[in-house]
């Protein structure tokens, strides 16, 4: 069956990666294992923001982020999908307010704009255009639970969600469950077993992974 695997990549990052030295991530490697028996897996889409650095954190995440794209994309048939990182302060409540003085703080809220959006484009653009037999998801986020139904129901297609669970502090969505055909949890071993060479080479040269990863 050919199989697109759409991945959700912040949610698949705090998820399975954030702290783990799996974040050297094989993407197209991934998605074969994660993949059903009788898939041939013909595209993955990668779903992402460049991250934009803020006051009091490590600035290093950037370039980080920029060395694992580029390392994405050397790899055929993945393609990465670029939303938006936007960063404002706000004010916002104390919990629990103070019994006196004030009671909210302002705060600098970074949020992740586009991918899901984007992500359920192209799933149902790639549907109606006949481009796959079968689907997989790769995300917990419930925003996608309805273009996933759609698959399902209407274009009358499998449609299988790989959980990105690993940290243990996130379960799977029942909403997301119930919108699919098949569903799985991402393992820790499918992560061990697709992990990028530490050295590739580019058109513009040979790079590595970030040390400490």
């Amino acid at each position: 069956m050919r199989t697109i695997v759409y991945v959700d990549g912040f949610n698949l990052y705090f998820g399975c990666l954030k702290g783990t030295p799996y974040r050297w991530l094989d993407l197209w490697a991934f998605a074969n294992d994660i993949a059903t028996e009788r898939a041939e897996v013909v595209q993955v889409r990668y779903f992402t923001a460049r991250v934009t650095p803020l006051p009091g954190f490590k600035e290093s995440g950037p370039a980080h982020q920029a060395i694992y794209l580029r390392a994405v994309a050397t790899l055929p048939n993945v393609s990465t999908h670029l939303g938006e990182y936007r960063a404002s302060a706000r004010r916002m409540p104390l919990h629990p307010p103070p019994a006196t003085g004030d009671r909210s703080v302002t705060v600098l809220r970074s949020d992740e704009k586009g991918s899901d959006v984007n992500l359920a484009s192209y799933l149902l653009l790639d549907g109606f255009r006949g481009n796959y037999d079968q689907a997989i998801v790769v995300s917990n986020d419930t925003d996608l639970a309805t273009p996933i139904r759609m698959v399902r129901d209407e274009l009358k297609k499998p449609i299988g969600i790989v959980f990105p669970c690993t940290n243990g502090n996130r379960r799977p969505n029942n909403s997301m469950k119930k919108a699919a055909t098949f569903c799985r949890e991402v393992r820790e071993a499918a992560l061990k077993r697709s992990k990028f060479l530490n050295a590739l080479s580019d058109a513009k040269g040979t790079f590595s992974k970030p040390s400490h990863w």
